[in-house]
């Protein structure tokens, strides 16, 4: 065997790209069985929104951020598959209970947004996101009942620009 066929020993930087290489399949499985538009799409749309002049017509613009809760133990507890399977049924609560002409983005992990433009009040589209938490039921294998976190931002009233209206939700 020469040098060059010779086994090298596994690196930090070789666990990290496995690692990565993992999560990856794992985003994409989810984001497959959801279609959702991806994070890099809700900011690309959301900067778009806010650089026109939909300010100036007075049309609500809003975004919410949805955390699953304590997802973390759900992988360590039942598997990835497991962890799939709430992440596309949260995917799949949010996309069944959204209301007409806002739109749903999958922006990594267990975290999920909300566009709303033009099609509700501030107060109502608080209402709403407080009856999608409180009605949030999905669950693991052994019955545990997973909750939401909903965070909202309106623009131009809370911020302005897209990072600092993501910070807000």
């Amino acid at each position: 065997m020469n040098k060059s066929e010779e086994k090298r020993p596994i690196t930090v930087e070789d666990h990290k790209e496995v690692a990565r290489k993992h999560a990856e399949r794992k985003v994409s499985a989810v984001n497959d069985a959801l279609q959702f538009p991806t994070g890099d799409a809700f900011e690309e749309e959301l900067n778009a929104i806010l650089n026109s002049d939909v300010e100036a017509s007075g049309e609500i613009v809003a975004i919410a951020l949805i955390d699953c809760d304590k997802f973390d133990h759900i992988n360590k507890d039942f598997g990835i598959g497991e962890g799939d399977r709430v992440l596309i049924e949260a995917g799949k609560y949010i996309r069944d209970n959204l209301p007409e002409g806002a739109k749903v983005y999958r922006i990594g992990g267990d975290e999920f947004a909300i566009l709303f433009r033009g099609i509700m009040e501030r107060e109502e589209i608080f209402l709403y996101l407080n009856d999608l938490k409180n009605h949030y039921a999905v669950q693991t294998p052994d019955g545990q009942r997973k909750t939401i976190t909903v965070g909202m931002a309106t623009a131009f009233e809370d911020a302005s620009r897209c990072v600092e209206l993501i910070r807000k939700a």
